[in-house]
């Protein structure tokens, strides 16, 4: 009984959670779609003892971590405000010649 009732509430949150999902405005729908691919990126280049490995250019998160429906970095804009927001991302700095974002190093654990 009591596995029965644990089956049926997984079902009910999971569809709790695909009806949430769409029913998003789309930058929240693509913002929870590129954070785990950039976290992964950030990730790997952290297992491979790169420096600089949280910080991540608007070409790589473009041609690494973007759905196809992204292609500009104008595409990208409010997808960044929404991950700023969720401080996913702690900083975007413009000013350099390549847009760079800082991740959030607590996304980024490493797994053993």
């Amino acid at each position: 009984m009591a596995a029965g009732c644990a089956l049926a509430a997984w079902y009910l949150s999971e569809s709790k959670r695909f009806i949430y999902r769409q029913e998003m405005p789309p930058q929240f729908k693509l913002a929870a779609e590129i954070s785990p691919r950039i976290a992964e990126f950030c990730r790997q280049r952290k297992v491979a003892g790169q420096t600089h490995w949280d910080v991540i250019t608007i070409r790589q998160v473009l041609s690494e971590c973007s759905p196809a429906e992204i292609q500009t970095e104008k595409d990208l804009q409010p997808i960044i405000v929404e991950l700023l927001d969720a401080r996913h991302i702690l900083q975007y700095d413009t000013e350099s010649r390549y847009s760079n974002l800082v991740i959030n190093p607590e996304l980024v654990e490493v797994r053993h």
